[in-house]
């Protein structure tokens, strides 16, 4: 199993804990479709559900795309419960890191340019969400500042998700059930 397929089965069995019957949404960006895709078909085969990817340009929904399981049978029952993925894209945005988090959190205009805060919809019930970051350069570069190279960029998600052999036991990396 490659890195990218390890870290998509992380989000979805451990960070999301998807289930069979549960119906996913999955927003993400022009540039991140690919990779949406196929984290929805790989979700597909877990909820046996359609997965919906929204395509999210400049803020506003646009294409939903339905990914069907292929190599199991679609469920004829409704899904039990719905849940939402955005992949966030810090490599189309500017942030201005000068400014104070305290300051940010006190100016929702802010928070909603940096996609981190949706207009309010008190008629919509509010499913399951989480928001996980597709690793690039720039991703890396905000995080680890000017040293970040190319090597950090795939070295350092292995390191996040303990995908890497470790150190002091080595042959020994993350289980996953």
């Amino acid at each position: 199993m490659n890195l990218k397929t390890r870290y998509m089965e992380i989000i979805l069995h451990v960070v999301m804990n998807i289930q069979e019957g549960e119906s996913l949404s999955i927003n993400t960006n022009p540039g991140h479709y690919d990779f949406a895709q196929e984290l929805a078909e790989l979700a597909a085969e877990t909820t046996l559900q359609p997965v919906n990817i929204v395509v999210i340009t400049e803020g506003k929904p646009g294409d939903v795309i339905s990914i069907n399981p292929t190599l199991h049978e679609l469920l004829s029952t409704p899904p039990i419960r719905a849940i939402l993925l955005r992949l966030d894209d810090t490599e189309d945005r500017e942030w201005n890191f000068s400014a104070d988090p305290n300051d940010i959190i006190k100016q929702p205009a802010l928070l909603q340019k940096t996609g981190n805060l949706a207009p309010p919809q008190l008629d919509v019930q509010i499913a399951p969400w989480s928001i996980v970051p597709v690793p690039g350069l720039i991703w890396a570069h905000r995080l680890l500042g000017p040293r970040a190279n190319r090597i950090y960029t795939t070295n350092l998600p292995k390191s996040l998700c303990f995908l890497k052999k470790t150190r002091n036991r080595p042959g020994k990396s993350m289980q996953h059930s």
